[in-house]
């Protein structure tokens, strides 16, 4: 089964383009939520190569790896969750 980017893609799209689309896709899940321990091990198993976005992949791998998924939801609500919420608590 294709993701989201590959079928929102059309083929007349370059590939550079289609990987933009895919990592503000990745984006995208990762802001929207605390990463599940099927993302983290999809994280984890991400490669890299000798460019600056491979070496940032192999860095996100890493983390991934030695990350649990309670650490994850906690960290995610601690960066946005009570941020959000002490916003709001300012605007009253």
């Amino acid at each position: 089964m294709a993701n989201a980017a590959e079928v929102q893609c059309p083929r007349s799209i370059s590939d550079e383009d289609r990987a933009r689309a895919q990592m503000y896709q990745l984006l995208g899940v990762l802001l929207g939520g605390p990463p599940s321990s099927e993302l983290l091990r999809g994280l984890a198993a991400l490669q890299g190569d000798d460019t600056p976005i491979g070496s940032a992949s192999r860095n996100l791998a890493a983390l991934a790896q030695r990350t649990a998924p309670n650490d994850a939801e906690r960290e995610f609500n601690n960066l946005f969750a009570v941020s959000y919420t002490h916003l709001r608590a300012h605007e009253t």
